[in-house]
């Protein structure tokens, strides 16, 4: 099995075909934050908002299907460490211009990596996620891409994201799609 490589969407049209098959293409997004107790954190992990390469994801095109089969969040795209957390399948929830979802983090002191991660979330010291995909359906637009259609293999907690729209929820988010999932909730202060 070849193990796929992260990269920008730029390098990735760049290569052929066959070796297109080696990648996954990565994009960035900032943290949302509903309920930091109980070890639990809900992001809103993209937007169709352009992003500061004036790359759009197209919400509507996003195929969850392999990502619920092994719902991980890592660290910066590093699938060489553990996950410092999983996606709760049944919290992602399409919002009017993106997507949220729910990280639980492990219970206390099961892993200290995933601790440290937690608590800088926790404090407000980490705020964006960033996707990784493969894109299946893309167009060019004035001065990127617009990604009509792709399939998500993970996301990650990472220290600078691309999308500038997805900041951390100051008023309710109400789903458009998965009704029994995770309704946002305003978080007033990100230090209790």
């Amino acid at each position: 099995m070849i193990r796929k490589k992260h990269i920008g969407y730029r390098d990735f049209v760049k290569l052929d075909t066959k070796e297109q098959e080696n990648y996954m293409v990565v994009k960035d997004v900032d943290l949302s934050i509903e309920n930091i107790e109980d070890r639990k954190a809900s992001f809103i992990i993209t937007t169709s908002t352009p992003d500061t390469d004036n790359d759009v994801i197209v919400p509507e095109g996003i195929d969850f299907t392999h990502y619920i089969k092994n719902p991980v969040v890592l660290w910066q795209h590093n699938r060489d460490l553990l996950p410092i957390g999983k996606c709760l399948p049944e919290s992602i929830t399409k919002t009017a211009n993106g997507w949220c979802a729910t990280v639980q983090f492990p219970d206390e002191g099961i892993d200290a990596f995933s601790d440290k991660i937690y608590w800088y979330v926790k404090n407000g010291y980490l705020s964006a996620t960033s996707i990784g995909f493969i894109p299946t359906d893309t167009d060019i637009n004035d001065n990127g891409y617009i990604f009509n259609k792709c399939n998500i293999f993970e996301f990650s907690i990472v220290t600078v994201p691309a999308n500038p729209e997805a900041l951390v929820i100051r008023e309710e988010v109400k789903p458009t799609k998965n009704v029994k999932a995770l309704k946002m909730k305003m978080l007033h202060k990100l230090h209790k």
